[in-house]
């Protein structure tokens, strides 16, 4: 692939990648039984992924500063979403984890969005469908986003 071409697809997912966002903010906060912010949710995603993690490694995951972190910690746990504990390995170091209501609300969420995601898909091509899933998958496997957990 040359410059011009990484180029151009550098500066379609600048253009795409913002419109696809501002969906899924609607989908997750607008249209499901949850008012999570994408922040709030992007948290309890992570944290599905990831299992429990200190806030500091949360923080720097989503580019936040740590009291903006604990804000949005402090707000899921008031909603018995996460729950902070110590490390058994250091108990200094504070680990956030679902609660079993934070994995049914992912769960859930997750179900809302996919099926209102799969209707708006529903009258594209076959062709197209599978054309935008084999890109999504090259970038999930080429991580073209912030997923590494350390």
């Amino acid at each position: 692939m040359s410059e011009t071409d990484s180029q151009r697809t550098a500066e379609i997912l600048l253009e795409i990648v913002p419109k696809v966002n501002s969906l899924l903010r609607s989908l997750v906060f607008g249209r499901t039984q949850q008012s999570l912010s994408i922040p709030l949710y992007r948290v309890l995603t992570v944290l599905t992924d990831a299992g429990p993690l200190p806030m500091s490694i949360l923080a720097r995951h989503e580019g936040v500063k740590g009291p903006t972190m604990s804000r949005f910690i402090d707000s899921l746990a008031q909603k018995k979403l996460v729950q902070r504990g110590a490390s058994p390995a250091d108990r200094r170091i504070i680990l956030v984890r679902l609660t079993a209501k934070g994995v049914e609300t992912v769960a859930s969420v997750r179900r809302e969005v996919v099926r209102e995601l799969s209707s708006l898909l529903e009258p594209w091509p076959a062709g197209d469908l599978s054309l935008v899933e084999a890109a999504l998958v090259l970038l999930r496997q080429h991580q073209l986003y912030p997923g590494r957990f350390s």
